[in-house]
């Protein structure tokens, strides 16, 4: 799920983003890759496409 800040909650999957935990990045639907964060204490990756976001119409 999508935070209100443009985020991909920890563990959560949104539907249309795909996770490529091998090669450390997240695509959200409409094409925009972003990196994966540094792996934290949990194991938790996270990943903030904001900054791609603005004007997508989607």
């Amino acid at each position: 799920m999508i935070n209100s800040k443009g985020c991909l909650r920890r563990r959560e999957r949104a539907d249309g983003f795909r996770i490529d935990a091998a090669a450390g990045t997240a695509t959200c639907p409409a094409g925009h890759t972003a990196s994966l964060g540094q792996v934290k204490a949990d194991g938790a990756r996270t990943t903030q496409f904001k900054h791609l976001c603005a004007d997508c119409p989607l």
